[in-house]
């Protein structure tokens, strides 16, 4: 009664009458032990001990059995373990898993550490409609637009032959003021 009070899963299968109700094992071929350890555990305790290197096993489960708390704190979890180096590969795999909200804290990232997310290799691969979508956001943070300019040049530089055709239209979306210029 424990797994079909946290799992979707279990609770569908439990509750219709399905022969898996009456068994007395239940085998489940597609579920990993390391990943579904913790979840058992978590389903008694409420407790999830993820790390960066468990929570591979962990989400798979977590998604097939359909288990709504788990998946939250894995969302959590990767929330705060993101960092620019690590986002591109924890997104995909929030994605592969129906965890959306991790792309849209990216972007929050983004927008509040723009000149850091410029130097890394992640900033070199956007995209002119992404870096284009990015430069329009009201909430972009940035010293100045002198920064910004820099920021946008150095993305041109890294592929001018493919950026060449598109780099006047990401140019155009960069907000110039004069007080955001050096004297």
């Amino acid at each position: 009664m424990v797994l079909a009070a946290c799992s979707d899963y279990f609770e569908a299968m439990f509750s219709h009458n399905m022969q898996e109700r009456h068994a007395h094992r239940l085998d489940l071929p597609s579920v990993e032990a390391a990943g579904f350890e913790p979840l058992l555990h978590f389903a008694y305790t409420g407790s999830l001990p993820l790390t960066l290197l468990n929570v591979e096993n962990i989400l798979p489960v977590a998604a097939f059995l359909q288990i709504t708390s788990a998946l939250q704190a894995i969302a959590g979890f990767l929330k705060d373990k993101m960092t620019f180096d690590n986002a591109k590969r924890l997104v995909m795999l929030g994605e592969h898993y129906g965890l959306s909200e991790l792309r849209a804290h990216l972007k929050e990232m983004i927008l509040s550490d723009f000149v850091t997310f410029a130097e890394t290799e992640l900033f070199l691969e956007l995209s002119p409609m992404q870096l284009s979508g990015y430069l329009m956001e009201d909430k972009l943070t940035v010293p100045s637009e002198l920064v910004l300019l820099k920021c946008v040049l150095r993305w041109y530089h890294a592929d001018v032959v493919e950026r060449d055709e598109h780099i006047a239209d990401v140019l155009d979306k960069i907000r110039y003021t004069l007080d955001g210029w050096a004297a």
